[in-house]
């Protein structure tokens, strides 16, 4: 994608937005408790839920562990209809894809909402012949919508970013091979390697990501340093997709619309900064891309490693608290960094030595 911009623009640009990170990195944080303890309007509200009796063992004995009943439902998303429309559109499509990625990515379950009565009306009863199945092109309605599995429940486990990680010895090749790789393959532009899949997950949670949303079993070939869990980004963009605040919905082949899951600044633009009139640039959110190879034999990502993901930019916003509170749903994350880290990748709260520097997408998406 080409950038346009004149300097001056961009001068301005990257001025005001590390002038106003710091002060959103707080209110980010501080958004993020209220939003967890703010109840749903339930008379607007969209849900997702599932049967505890559809789950596998041991989800089950998890949510006992959390407190929860042993019988009835485990909601596990929930949002006002408005806010649930600004990523789903006009159909429930967004509705089926979501309940997939959540309970079994590549299963064919089947997704079912009521024909009468109201969300508190079917909060806590079990459904009944009465509800239909939700098939792709139905309108997005208000509603509760109850996923029926192929197979047992295994819940997709949680990735969480940690504020500050602790720097270790290492060697460096490898962030540098990295880089160099994802660089010959997107184009050459000032931009950083970003990981979909954080290297804090270890070769362990790497390689379980990569088993349940491609398919692909013997995981022997992905280690954190492989080109088919990274892309090349902007940093501005890198920041807002490494904190699960922007992720990339799969509409066909290698083509993406960016959605911005970030509640307190809806209107961020493509170069991570809030709108300005003088300027008027394009939205970061609705933006649609196409990746393609420009160089070198490194396959671009699959859509189950985009698709892994987004449904952590899903979860992080709107994922109920008896979702995110069940034991042993996060991810495992080894809290230090190596030597092999280039100063771009994964940085934490760094801006003043390490300010980030607006810009678009990299080239490698068009």
């Amino acid at each position: 994608m080409k950038d346009r911009t004149t300097g001056t623009e961009k001068g301005t640009i990257v001025k005001k937005f590390v002038t106003g990170m710091k002060k959103r990195v707080t209110l980010s944080k501080k958004r993020a408790r209220e939003v967890s303890e703010e109840p749903v309007e339930n008379s607007s509200a969209v849900y997702i839920r599932v049967r505890l009796a559809d789950l596998d063992q041991a989800s089950v004995e998890n949510h006992l562990l959390a407190g929860q009943q042993s019988s009835g439902h485990l909601y596990l998303i929930e949002g006002t209809f408005s806010d649930i429309a600004r990523y789903a559109g006009l159909t429930a499509e967004w509705i089926i894809r979501v309940a997939r990625l959540l309970c079994e990515p590549l299963g064919s379950g089947r997704i079912f909402t009521h024909t009468t009565g109201t969300t508190d009306d079917w909060y806590s009863p079990d459904r009944t012949t009465s509800w239909r199945e939700v098939v792709h092109g139905d309108v997005l309605l208000p509603g509760i919508y109850e996923f029926e599995p192929v197979h047992r429940i295994v819940l997709s486990k949680i990735c969480e970013r940690q504020n500050r990680l602790v720097t270790t010895t290492g060697t460096t090749p490898n962030a540098t091979t990295f880089r160099e790789q994802l660089e010959r393959r997107d184009s050459r532009f000032p931009i950083v390697a970003s990981h979909l899949i954080p290297r804090r997950l270890g070769p362990g949670g790497v390689t379980d990501v990569v088993e349940r949303f491609t398919g692909v079993t013997e995981v022997t070939d992905v280690d954190l340093f492989d080109p088919r869990i990274g892309i090349t980004l902007f940093e501005a963009v890198d920041h807002w997709v490494d904190r699960f605040q922007a992720g990339f919905y799969h509409i066909t082949s290698d083509t993406y619309t960016v959605h911005n899951f970030h509640a307190d600044y809806p209107g961020l633009t493509i170069f991570g900064s809030d709108p300005d009139p003088d300027l008027n640039l394009p939205s970061l959110h609705g933006r649609q891309v196409t990746l393609s190879v420009h160089a070198g034999n490194h396959p671009l990502p699959p859509p189950g490693i985009f698709n892994w993901h987004y449904i952590q930019c899903v979860i992080k916003r709107f994922g109920t608290p008896q979702y995110k509170n069940l034991p042993d749903i996060r991810y495992f994350i080894h809290p230090f960094r190596t030597a092999s880290d280039s100063p771009d990748e994964e940085n934490s709260d760094d801006f003043d030595n390490n300010p980030p520097m607006c810009g678009a997408f990299g080239c490698g998406v068009g």
